[in-house]
């Protein structure tokens, strides 16, 4: 890990390049694959589809060690939330992520690490420009955050902070409740209060906006 870490670290000004291209990629719905041949023969390897909001960018060292990152694209300019780092399949360091993430923000980016990302910010970001997510990619979002998920035979898909505040509520529809028939989420903030996941306002929960539409793929 001596070297990775190293490695890591020398990665940083080529991952802010690779990021810059993927970020500026016109958005579609095609699966994105760039490979950039960087100095030292490195070669970045981003991925993705353009219907998703999860990007990884791949960094492989002559060596064959590599810098794996995973965030979210978010709806401001160049920006990118990210979430997970991993060295040679090593979980990255919380504290070289967040490294990671402030030299990256000596860029055109606009990056934020994940725990310092507000939640209700977070989800929100995935209903940007009208997108309708979907349930795989807040989950995956909500697993990030550290939160424990837990389903009951038949019942939503739940997570939970280390407070024991449901956060996230996945439902894939019922026809028992009015406007519940389709596919959505419920958001809690870090209170416990119901809130509009795209805009992070206060609701109740027989408001509408306490059901936000999704597309169910679970």
């Amino acid at each position: 890990m001596k070297y990775a870490a190293s490695v890591a670290t020398s990665a940083q000004g080529a991952l802010a390049t690779a990021l810059l291209v993927a970020m500026t990629t016109p958005a579609g719905g095609g699966q994105i694959h760039k490979e950039i041949a960087a100095e030292g023969g490195k070669l970045i390897t981003i991925t993705g589809h353009g219907d998703e909001l999860i990007r990884k960018i791949i960094v492989t060292y002559p060596t064959g060690e590599e810098v794996v990152i995973r965030g979210f694209v978010t709806e401001q300019d160049n920006g990118f939330v990210v979430d997970q780092g991993f060295i040679n399949g090593e979980l990255m360091p919380e504290t070289m992520l967040e490294g990671m993430t402030a030299d990256l923000n000596d860029t055109s980016l606009n990056v934020v690490y994940a725990k310092q990302n507000a939640p209700k910010g977070g989800v929100g970001d995935f209903f940007s420009g009208g997108r309708t997510p979907r349930a795989s990619d807040l989950s995956s979002w909500a697993e990030s955050q550290g939160w424990t998920a837990s389903q009951t035979a038949n019942g939503p898909l739940k997570y939970t902070d280390s407070s024991g505040v449901v956060r996230l509520t996945i439902k894939g529809g019922s026809d028992r409740a009015p406007g519940s028939a389709g596919p959505h989420i419920e958001v809690r903030d870090a209170t416990g209060q119901r809130i509009n996941p795209r805009t992070g306002e206060p609701v109740t929960r027989r408001s509408p906006d306490n059901h936000t539409e999704i597309d169910y793929d679970l």
